[in-house]
């Protein structure tokens, strides 16, 4: 129990991790993309989106941090909100790419 207890929390810091490094990674990768072909729409547009994006992965590191793997796994709302990161993470990229 004890070594389950361990692993869930190690696989939790590894997650949280990871999402840190993925942000990092992506805020690097806005900070050299050139924005000269951006339109002011376009700009506020993907502010937005990267906004509720960091508000959707806030939200997810706090009920990791409450809850354990197994139960994020069968949780409707751990996995509608998942869904919906990735859906505008993936919105975000197609934004990125029609503004340059």
């Amino acid at each position: 129990m004890a070594r389950s207890k361990g692993l869930n929390q190690s696989l939790s810091l590894a997650v949280e991790k990871e999402a840190t490094a993925h942000a990092r990674v992506q805020a690097l990768g806005d900070g050299t993309a050139p924005r000269g072909g951006l339109g002011a729409r376009d700009d506020a547009t993907l502010t937005g989106m990267e906004t509720r994006a960091a508000q959707m992965r806030e939200e997810l590191r706090d009920m990791e941090r409450q809850y354990t793997p197994d139960f994020m796994a069968m949780d409707p709302r751990a996995r509608a909100l998942r869904a919906r990161l990735a859906e505008l993470e993936r919105q975000a990229v197609q934004q990125r790419g029609a503004g340059q």
